[in-house]
């Protein structure tokens, strides 16, 4: 029962209902979610006019909620919630497309993690997309499309509720109590499709009110630092007093102003990237939703704290897996996880435990199912570790599943160095001097950090042409490694695990760049003076993929971007040096000379299917594999 007792509700005023199970669901009810506590509450508000009559405080409409019971009910989030919080717990199944009034309103229609609550909407074909509020595309449902299986709780509220009482309540006529249901024409006649602005000329540009001047064309640019922000904030990014200041990465320890998502751009020309439409055909969102198989299984329970395995009996498993029966679906596990952050399916700078859990056991699930084996036959064959002092012990998933701690970090770090060995070598990014590399390095983290949705696409544009975003494009997706194909005369890269999610119609994908500027922007940090003002990566990534939506929308604005995403894919070893992450260096064989940039190959494009990635001798599709998902009551509901 929730009262004005409850801890959760300290802020609140007083408030009477209960949480109550969708069956006992009334016409009316709603969704709040509380962005200190890992769950949605479903509270039942008896009062009149409205639902929020006590309330004090603002509230911002987000969108829908799906349950198994083919039910619609509104989400709405506090206005001093952190924005996009709710996205820890829920997951964006697809857009609706609601009228109200004269206008079309879209609201994101969301679902419990890991349940396949919104699988009916699933099953309900349109060829309308459109970015969601993470800037990735969604499925975009007209209101005519829902069947009357289907009841939509109208919002009352959907342009948000004041106390000021500024903000006025939905006119919709209900349909079998709240439940909606509108002809198509009134969804057609709404503007479906957004009308791209012309691109912005240079004087614009340079025009927009940034605190950073650049001027002169890249290799000769005068870049002036913005002042160092005081307490009151930058125009951009005012201060979050939530913020303790904390990066993700221990090498990553300046501190930065908090935003969320596209908020503090004050020409608000992020929002307009989170708001257009794109008439895009429906081959571009024809892979199949395959519901998630759930399973149980006392083997993959992973509760409560873990606790860090030393160093030196981390390096014993190393040694044990080799040529055991574990060895190819742990390391086929790693290959699924990093895969799964490279490719944009997750922000890699913002994965709650709970949800990095259940992502590295349902990797594991694909990666037993794609060796052949099962959960219980590898049980049945634990991995015996001797360790130095000759002691041994026998472990199973319970112990393995902890090796994967801070290997996200490692390979970033990793691909960070590979950055920084094009910074050092020639590869064309500047001139020899170091006064030169860092005016270069300065020129792009002015771009990328500006806050300007122009001069952050400028910078990405300029990016992806560099040789240095090829060789990440090497170092993370298309290196061949040894024992991840089926067979061992086969070459497999991680890139091939995700063929789809790397490759689509346009080239190289939204998720996989964003990834890519994501982590050379952090380089880009960390080059520069110690405590240099800058960004969390978690947000960085969100703005950098809101960016990218709008130029994967409209390519033919950016100079070079098209073909250089178009040429990615078709990455092969006579392109890159690779760079040698110890070094700095092109790596070198055995009695040959340092390769240089001159003798590298250009990249050669050939006319190949969207089914498989070029060059590729081993193929798993993400989409025609079993979605093996562990059961909730394996895990902690909160950590």
């Amino acid at each position: 029962m929730l009262t004005e007792n409850s801890p959760f509700f300290s802020h609140l005023p007083v408030l009477s209902g209960q949480e109550q199970s969708p069956e006992d669901s009334p016409a009316t009810g709603m969704y709040y979610t509380l962005h200190h506590i890992s769950q949605s509450l479903k509270l039942v508000v008896q009062s009149d006019p409205h639902p929020f009559v006590g309330f004090t405080e603002h509230f911002r409409l987000i969108g829908y909620l799906a349950n198994a019971n083919r039910e619609l009910s509104p989400l709405y989030r506090a206005e001093h919630a952190s924005t996009n919080s709710e996205h820890s717990i829920l997951d964006i199944v697809g857009i609706l497309a609601v009228p109200s009034h004269d206008r079309v309103m879209f609201s994101e229609v969301y679902e419990k993690k890991m349940t396949g609550d919104g699988n009916f909407l699933r099953l309900i074909d349109s060829e309308l997309c459109r970015p969601n509020v993470l800037g990735f595309i969604s499925v975009v449902w007209p209101l005519s499309m829902l069947d009357d299986s289907i009841r939509l709780h109208a919002a009352p509220f959907p342009d948000g509720f004041s106390p000021c009482g500024s903000f006025a309540a939905s006119g919709a006529a209900p349909l079998h109590g709240f439940m909606c249901h509108t002809p198509r024409v009134a969804i057609e006649a709404g503007p479906l499709v957004y009308q791209f602005p012309p691109p912005a000329t240079p004087t614009v540009i340079e025009a927009a009110p940034v605190p950073y001047q650049i001027e002169a064309p890249p290799f000769q640019h005068t870049i002036s630092l913005p002042p160092a922000d005081d307490e009151r904030g930058s125009v951009f990014f005012p201060p979050d007093p939530s913020s303790n200041g904390q990066s993700w990465s221990a090498d990553f320890d300046h501190d930065f102003p908090t935003v969320t998502g596209s908020e503090g751009y004050t020409d608000n020309s992020m929002l307009d990237d989170l708001q257009m439409v794109s008439d895009m055909s429906v081959g571009y969102l024809d892979r199949p939703h395959i519901p998630p198989t759930i399973v149980l299984h006392e083997r993959l329970t992973w509760k409560g704290v873990d606790a860090p395995l030393h160093s030196d009996f981390r390096a014993a498993i190393t040694d044990a897996l080799k040529n055991s029966a574990w060895n190819r679906p742990i390391f086929l596990t790693k290959c699924l996880y990093l895969g799964s952050l490279w490719v944009g399916l997750y922000n890699p700078w913002n994965l709650p435990e709970q949800q990095y859990r259940r992502l590295i056991t349902s990797c594991f699930l694909t990666a037993i199912t794609l060796s052949g084996t099962s959960v219980d036959e590898l049980h049945n064959q634990l991995l015996t570790v001797v360790t130095d002092d000759m002691e041994t012990t026998s472990i199973g998933w319970d112990t393995l599943r902890l090796t994967f701690s801070n290997h996200i970090v490692n390979r970033t770090s990793e691909m960070r160095k590979v950055v920084r060995g094009c910074i050092h070598t020639p590869t064309g990014f500047s001139g020899s001097e170091n006064a030169a590399k860092k005016a270069r390095v300065d020129y792009f983290f002015a771009l990328l950090d500006s806050g300007n949705r122009e001069l952050v696409q400028r910078g990405i544009a300029e990016l992806i042409k560099l040789h240095m975003f090829a060789e990440l494009v090497w170092v993370s997706l298309m290196r061949p490694i040894i024992g991840l194909a089926e067979k061992r005369n086969e070459n497999g890269r991680i890139a091939d695990l995700f063929p789809e999610e790397v490759r689509d119609r346009d080239g190289l994908t939204q998720g996989v760049v964003g990834t890519l500027v994501t982590i050379i922007y952090h380089t880009f940090h960390i080059w520069r003076s110690p405590k240099t003002q800058g960004r969390r990566l978690d947000l960085m990534y969100e703005i950098f993929m809101a960016s990218l939506t709008r130029m994967y929308a409209n390519p033919d604005l950016f100079p070079g971007f098209k073909e250089a995403l178009s040429k990615l894919p078709f990455l092969r070893d006579v392109n890159v040096f690779p760079i040698d992450p110890k070094t700095l260096q092109p790596r070198t064989r055995a009695n040959e000379a340092p390769p240089v940039y001159e003798d590298l190959e250009l990249i050669t494009e050939m006319v190949h299917n969207l089914t498989t990635l070029p060059n590729a001798e081993f193929t798993s599709i993400r989409s025609q594999r079993a979605n093996l998902q562990a059961h909730d009551s394996c895990f902690d509901e909160v950590l």
